[in-house]
């Protein structure tokens, strides 16, 4: 659990979606759900979706954790740094965060490829700051 995978795994292994949606590849896996990307055929457009794991998906309390993160996110969605959320689903007992996608990698994968200026970071700790202020208002 808790490991990070990159976008180079092919989708074949990926969650069953609605019809919408075609998974690309596998961006990321974390504690409780995997983050893919997708086409969206009728946005024509790039999306990333957070699929809860299905080990989860018969545990209320994963199940209930996971939504509320969606409505949370969704209220958030207006401020510069918070990521977009354009829709939230289940689909066979499994639920789903539709996003905005983010071409430019993981912070994982850029903190792995070499040392970020120390520009860079303070620029990416004032965006988080901002967003989290702009969260407890």
């Amino acid at each position: 659990m808790g490991q990070h995978a990159t976008g180079t795994h092919a989708p074949a292994a990926g969650p069953e979606l609605p019809e919408r949606y075609a998974l690309v590849n596998l961006i990321g896996v974390g504690g409780m759900a995997s983050i893919w990307a997708a086409e969206d055929s009728l946005l024509r457009r790039r999306v990333a979706i957070k699929v809860l794991a299905e080990q989860f998906t018969e545990q209320p309390r994963f199940v209930a954790r996971f939504q509320r993160e969606a409505r949370t996110a969704a209220q958030l969605s207006g401020h510069p740094h918070v990521i977009t959320i354009y829709d939230v689903g289940e689909h066979d007992g499994r639920p789903f965060i539709v996003m905005e996608h983010l071409a430019g990698g993981t912070f994982a994968e850029r903190m792995t490829s070499g040392r970020p200026a120390p520009e860079e970071v303070l620029k990416w700790l004032r965006e988080a700051a901002s967003a989290l202020d702009f969260a407890h208002e």
